[in-house]
């Protein structure tokens, strides 16, 4: 099975090391700038928790593949479908947000999306180095949640790495929760600068639940079968990470665009195509523009 991860972040390069491992045929498509850094240094490093030193195979380019595992930001999608459409792969989403996946069936074939969520932190010390800082849950499964066989065997292929993954028969539901929970840390803590225990207790904290029962609302108008509820989520995941930086924050910190329009931005838009309002989304989406 010939596997291509594309996207050289923190969750691209630890899904491509750990799967690289276990000699299975892996490219990890980067960018031009990462390329050359790993090639000069001649490996790629992981470490934390996941300790790997070891060479991968790298592309600048999307090739064929039986798997294609998207490990990028959601604003890179529009230049990645094109290269997608040439080819016939299992596609493997991985992105934040409510949108990607969506997005994805609609532009490419929905019969070859398939979607993973995940909760394992990761991430990026410099080009082809990232720290393993979080163990997590990881779920795949079908958008129309059937059992499939080819579902069964790239989870195998992750458990195989030592990414423990199950499948889930509510895939729509897990985007839904993780979406609501990020919607509800991440821009919070990026305005703040601080890390996700900011949020244990005190307006921060009534801030973040707001924010997530807005969600939470948003989701049952379109009758969405939480797996969960948020906002007890919410605090576990603040709780675990307390001494993490969000991804949204990371993103501020390197002078990265932040995917606040794919994450509460796709929850505000979604809540008023019901009548649904959603005044701290929207407020907050503001205050982030400025990062946006």
């Amino acid at each position: 099975m010939k596997i291509s991860v594309i996207g050289s972040g923190a969750m691209g390069i630890l899904i491509a090391m750990k799967l690289n491992e276990m000699k299975n045929d892996i490219s990890l498509v980067a960018t031009r700038e990462t390329s050359e850094k790993i090639k000069k240094r001649g490996i790629v490093i992981v470490e934390g928790i996941t300790e790997i030193t070891n060479r991968i195979k790298i592309e600048e380019e999307i090739s064929n593949a039986d798997w294609h595992i998207l490990a990028v930001k959601n604003y890179h999608l529009d230049d990645i479908i094109p290269e997608l459409k040439k080819y016939n792969s299992n596609i493997l989403t991985c992105q934040n947000g409510l949108k990607a996946i969506r997005k994805l069936s609609k532009e490419i074939d929905e019969k070859r999306v398939v979607g993973m969520v995940t909760s394992v932190g990761s991430t990026v010390i410099e080009r082809g180095h990232v720290r393993h800082t979080g163990k997590g849950y990881t779920k795949i499964g079908e958008m129309n949640g059937e059992v499939t066989e080819r579902v069964l065997r790239i989870i195998d292929k992750f458990n195989d790495a030592g990414i423990e993954t199950e499948i889930t028969e509510n895939l729509e539901g897990e985007i839904w929760l993780k979406s609501i929970v990020n919607s509800a840390i991440n821009p919070v803590t990026a305005i703040t600068g601080e890390k996700n225990g900011v949020l244990i207790d005190g307006p921060l904290n009534k801030r973040a639940r707001m924010i997530c029962e807005e969600g939470m609302m948003v989701a049952e108008k379109y009758e969405i079968e939480l797996p969960e509820n948020p906002w007890k989520k919410t605090m576990e995941i603040i709780a675990l990470t307390s001494d993490n930086e969000s991804s949204m924050l990371q993103d501020i910190k390197k002078g990265r665009k932040t995917e606040i329009d794919a994450i509460n931005g796709e929850i505000s838009r979604l809540g008023k195509n019901k009548n649904i309002e959603t005044p701290e989304n929207d407020k907050i989406i503001e205050e982030m523009s400025v990062y946006a």
